[in-house]
């Protein structure tokens, strides 16, 4: 039995797919939509499972829902845990997105 499923999905209602596993344990869902890959990943190389990246998430409203999202920290350990050359160059653009974003937090507030 499989533990990844990889599946096209086209957006037609509400709901835009149902999968059924019966009793069987999926650890991986990567979903091909008309925006992009989203993966849905029980756990996480590197960083850990759901319950550990749940804990340092941020939440953003998407299609008027509230969604998980992995926090910046931990995407960037997690892709220099993969190690491939395509996530290494991912990690120096999120460093520099984070050290862009603690600048600014530590800016005092600037009147224009």
């Amino acid at each position: 039995m499989p533990t990844s499923i990889r599946c096209t999905v086209k957006r037609t209602g509400d709901c835009p797919f149902s999968i059924t596993l019966g009793q069987a344990a999926l650890n991986n869902l990567y979903l091909e939509t008309d925006h992009g890959i989203i993966d849905v990943l029980t756990s996480v190389l590197g960083v850990g499972d759901f319950a550990r990246l749940k804990e340092r998430a941020i939440k953003i409203p998407l299609y008027g829902r509230m969604i998980l999202l992995i926090s910046l920290e931990d995407l960037i350990v997690a892709k220099e845990a993969v190690g491939r050359e395509k996530d290494l160059l991912a990690v120096k653009e999120l460093r520099a997105i984070a050290a862009m974003r603690a600048k600014k937090q530590s800016a005092p507030d600037e009147k224009r």
